[in-house]
């Protein structure tokens, strides 16, 4: 999962500009506690649709990258992200 701040600057846009494009539909995201959460899957569909050129590339090892980051933040962690968003899901 990826952030606001993350998709912001993968984008080369404020996070202002991925939240208003969030809200309208146009990039699907999960919202916890407020924050919004990205899949990587909907940051590709979105670059396909839209074909914006990407200002930081995406790496194939994101992930082991994000894990390092909320380990040294001691925040949720992509996998547990992943498991509260499914818990929402099905309720």
């Amino acid at each position: 999962m990826l952030t606001l701040k993350e998709v912001s600057k993968i984008l080369g846009v404020g996070t202002q500009t991925v939240t208003e494009w969030s809200d309208k539909g146009k990039i699907e995201f999960i919202s916890i506690d407020g924050e919004y959460y990205f899949t990587r899957d909907s940051i590709d569909s979105f670059i396909a649709e839209t074909g914006i050129q990407l200002a930081e590339p995406m790496v194939l090892d994101i992930e082991k990258i994000m894990n390092k980051h909320y380990e040294e933040k001691n925040i949720l962690t992509p996998e547990e992200i992943e498991n509260l968003i499914k818990e929402e899901q099905k309720k």
